[in-house]
């Protein structure tokens, strides 16, 4: 991808006096190359990198990991109580039995990709809804982490 910065628009746009104050400055417009492409993911665009991996995010996502938290907590609860169903659970915590079917399956996480949303290393087209797929959480994590991108270090 390359973004072009218009010299004259950019002197505009910080508000600065205009070029003639500025004669000896060269008026070229900026240029820089960047190897991304911009990719559609939902109502998303994100970055991703040449190589095909996508951008990493900086920070953990706290949505994330309120859902995984509360999903692992609705596990316990669901172990703890043997006659609980899932439909009991749904509506003790008002929610639809679709929603805790959705949360529930983010327990089964692999840790690798609980500690990627964790350091902010996950990527970027990792979403909350991408996670409640139930196509990408498989029981085997080396499938979930090839599903959702996630790479794992050798050990």
């Amino acid at each position: 991808m390359q973004l072009i910065v218009a010299h004259d628009a950019l002197i505009d746009a910080l508000g600065m006096p205009t070029q003639r104050e500025y004669a000896c400055v060269r008026r070229d417009d900026l240029q820089i190359d960047l190897p991304v492409r911009i990719k559609r993911c939902g109502k998303a665009v994100r970055f991703v990198l040449e190589t095909g991996l996508p951008a990493r995010c900086a920070t953990p996502d706290t949505k994330m990991l309120v859902a995984i938290a509360k999903g692992l907590a609705w596990w316990q609860q669901l172990k703890s109580n043997p006659r609980m169903t899932l439909a009991d659970l749904a509506r003790s915590e008002g929610f639809s039995k679709n929603y805790v079917e959705r949360v529930l399956r983010l327990s089964f996480l692999s840790p690798a990709i609980i500690q990627s949303i964790l350091d902010g290393t996950k990527p970027a087209d990792l979403t909350l809804e991408r996670l409640k797929d139930a196509k990408l959480i498989s029981p085997i994590w080396a499938e979930q982490h090839q599903k959702l991108g996630v790479s794992v270090p050798h050990r």
